[in-house]
């Protein structure tokens, strides 16, 4: 007989049917941290400023496509304090697209 282990409990609370309580607030931050520098940007730049802002905001509370359990912007900043001999994604060679594998062969010609 197989028995399954779960190796993860843990459940991020709703606000809705599709938004998590973190990402609301942060979206929510985002918004606010936004329109605090609206006044900065030039009243012509202002709307598109607050669309590429709000574009921004969704996909940062996206999940990520690297990290599975890691929504982008979690993403990023391992990316960024990453040590670079250490931290690199694993990519499904048999599931990878073009573009993944391309990235790969980079990736090896530069080590």
């Amino acid at each position: 007989m197989k028995h399954v282990v779960v190796q993860d409990i843990k459940s991020e609370t709703k606000v809705g049917k599709s938004i998590y309580l973190f990402d609301f607030f942060f979206l929510l931050t985002y918004g606010a941290v936004t329109f605090l520098f609206g006044s900065v940007v030039h009243s012509i730049l202002r709307v598109p400023f607050y669309i590429f802002s709000g574009l921004c905001a969704i996909f940062l509370t996206m999940k990520s496509s690297w990290n599975k359990k890691r929504r982008n912007w979690e993403s990023l900043f391992l990316y960024l304090r990453k040590d670079r001999n250490i931290y690199y994604p694993l990519i499904n060679v048999s599931a990878a697209t073009d573009k993944d594998k391309k990235r790969r062969e980079e990736a090896n010609v530069n080590e």
